[in-house]
């Protein structure tokens, strides 16, 4: 028996240009010719989704990356940025040294190719899944205002789980960002 079963629409579609949505899709379509069953998620999130949703507010992206973030070097600050977020499979693949370099090179030449205002940071699935569980607030964050580009079945089934109320941050995950904020600060200067 078939029947239609119509996906449902994303809510954070709209909250990214067209412009936005292009630079992604490209990036995602470069890395994905280049890394296929390696990349479990290209995510588009970032300050774009926030500014539409609640106005500009400061963000805690990019902490503890597993495969080291990945970036332009000057201006990753500017309003303009596109953030995307990598999610690497770290289960049923091993990470070496010499495929985290390639990747680290490629990921750099698909930046040059597509836009300097790409600014990717990268997880692995293992780091991105603890986040999740544990209700990280970074995670919380990603999963509210991110537009999953690609997506291999679990960003978007997480998205539902939040939105229904299943993923929470814990009082834990929330103290470790208060105290680590003023050692944060002080490192940013």
């Amino acid at each position: 028996m078939e029947f239609k079963q119509p996906k449902r629409k994303n809510p954070n579609l709209e909250h990214f240009s067209r412009d936005e949505l292009n630079l992604a899709y490209e990036f995602s379509k470069r890395i994905y010719d280049e890394f296929g069953t390696i990349l479990k998620a290209v995510v588009l999130f970032g300050s774009a989704a926030r500014r539409a949703v609640r106005g500009l507010r400061g963000s805690a992206e990019g902490r503890d990356q597993a495969v080291p973030e990945t970036s332009m070097p000057s201006g990753s600050e500017n309003k303009g940025d596109i953030d995307i977020l990598i999610v690497v499979d770290d289960v049923t693949l091993q990470l070496t040294p010499e495929l985290v370099e390639a990747y680290r090179i490629i990921i750099d030449e698909a930046i040059l190719a597509v836009s300097p205002k790409l600014h990717v940071t990268s997880l692995k699935l293992t780091n991105f899944w603890e986040y999740v569980r544990t209700g990280d607030p970074v995670a919380v964050n990603l999963l509210r205002d991110g537009l999953a580009i690609l997506d291999t079945g679990f960003f978007e089934p997480l998205q539902a789980l939040l939105i229904r109320g299943r993923i929470r941050p814990t009082p834990e995950a929330i103290s470790t960002y208060f105290f680590r904020a003023p050692k944060t600060l002080h490192n940013s200067k």
